[in-house]
């Protein structure tokens, strides 16, 4: 196809060149004036592939979106790696792991219960770890990376609202984010040197990873409601 792509100029030029001789000797031209038209024509047509073989040379293929960094697509392994990492209470060491937000409440109570509010498919997951300090409770959103047409979006996850009053702490879902991502392919003045077609764009891997509710209390502290302990508790 590169090949292609590199002869078809020099095709192009050559039919325009046959196409216009034919027609000057259909046609009688008076004036040197005149005849000076066509080659005009092709020399500018000329200067536009040679600029775009600068083009096809020294620019990238890909202009960088600042808004996201580039990043691999995250599979099976990687989500249970991160799984693992919250039911044993190591998911700080997890390398795919993100600390989307977190939250911290003054407790001397020892107990209190969770509420979810807002879920439309069930209950978000929830995971209690009491290796905490006394008189605090800690909770962080956790999520695990998330992947679009290989553009690293984790930023995007919108965080759950998080509050504690008398007793209660409640998990309130947010509503979700639309992200839309354009793809766009060179010029075809670009493209003919390349051998792509109007419509070879790429196809890029996703993976819309998961995430977690992490609270962490003091030892010995009750925790009820629709949560999982990690398995050192057990």
């Amino acid at each position: 196809m590169m090949v292609l792509g590199l002869i078809l100029p020099i095709f192009i030029i050559a039919l325009l060149a046959v196409l216009i001789g034919f027609s000057l000797k259909k046609t009688k031209v008076a004036g040197v004036g005149k005849r000076i038209l066509p080659e005009k024509i092709l020399l500018v047509y000329g200067i536009i592939l040679v600029a775009s073989i600068l083009v096809f040379v020294f620019l990238p293929d890909h202009m960088k979106d600042t808004r996201y960094e580039a990043a691999d697509y995250t599979g099976e392994d990687d989500y249970n790696q991160f799984m693992t990492g919250l039911m044993e209470g190591s998911i700080d060491q997890v390398p795919i792991a993100v600390l989307q937000k977190e939250w911290n409440f003054p407790n001397k109570e020892k107990s209190f219960d969770v509420k979810t509010m807002g879920w439309q498919d069930g209950d978000p997951f929830i995971i209690v770890d009491d290796r905490g300090e006394s008189g605090e409770i800690s909770v962080k959103h956790i999520v695990s990376r998330s992947v679009l047409q290989n553009l690293d979006i984790t930023s995007e996850v919108p965080s759950p609202k998080i509050a504690f009053k008398e007793g209660v702490l409640t998990v309130k879902s947010q509503p979700d984010k639309e992200i839309i991502i354009n793809q766009y392919t060179g010029s075809f003045v670009t493209n003919q040197f390349k051998g792509v077609t109007a419509f070879g764009g790429e196809s890029f891997e996703s993976s819309i990873g998961t995430d977690a509710i992490y609270i962490t209390v003091p030892k010995g502290t009750l925790v009820s409601g629709p949560v999982e302990w990690i398995r050192e508790h057990e």
